[in-house]
């Protein structure tokens, strides 16, 4: 998916990854599971356009 270990555990657990399952302390995620929608990008751009 292009993103961090650690971003990717914060998806799981966030449930933002349809079809994630937790099996102890593992991650199972389908193979065919969609990257989400990163919410803090458009934060990001409305405070660059505030700025100028």
């Amino acid at each position: 998916m292009g993103i961090s270990v650690r971003r990717m555990l914060k998806l799981c657990a966030e449930n933002r990854i349809d079809g994630a399952v937790r099996f102890s302390r593992v991650w199972a995620i389908p193979r065919d599971a969609q990257k989400p929608n990163d919410g803090r990008l458009k934060s990001q751009r409305e405070r660059k356009q505030n700025r100028a």
